[in-house]
């Protein structure tokens, strides 16, 4: 059975890709020099409320959504095929907040990755 690649029209959104390069000696390090831009992508914000005997918190998540076929990065103005693969802590810029991929999930068809769902925590 082929899974067609996710429409355009539901993946209205861009944002940065910073690509997390490790950690030093004190800190973690990201490759801030040269983000990625990537069009054709959906961000879902989401909150969830937790009650507990002495607090309420509430914890607000986001959901990054990338399509192998639809999603494309952007290099010198220029829309190319895809070849990031978006891996834990690597943050992403959306609405001038910058997020950390705290999960990827990778969905996969017979043919391979259908796309990625990475769930973001703001920094």
């Amino acid at each position: 059975m082929l899974i067609q690649p996710i429409p355009p029209i539901l993946l209205p959104n861009m944002v940065q890709y910073v690509a997390y390069t490790g950690s030093e000696r004190y800190d973690d390090t990201w490759d801030d020099t040269n983000p990625v831009t990537i069009v054709h992508v959906r961000v879902d914000d989401s909150s969830q409320i937790k009650f507990s005997n002495k607090a309420e918190t509430t914890d607000f998540t986001s959901m990054l959504y990338i399509d192998t076929k639809t999603s494309n990065e952007v290099i010198s103005g220029v829309e190319r095929d895809l070849s990031i693969v978006p891996k834990q802590k690597d943050h992403i810029v959306f609405n001038d907040l910058t997020y950390q991929i705290d999960k990827v999930i990778v969905l996969q068809t017979d043919r391979g990755v259908h796309h990625y769902e990475c769930q973001l925590n703001r920094v």
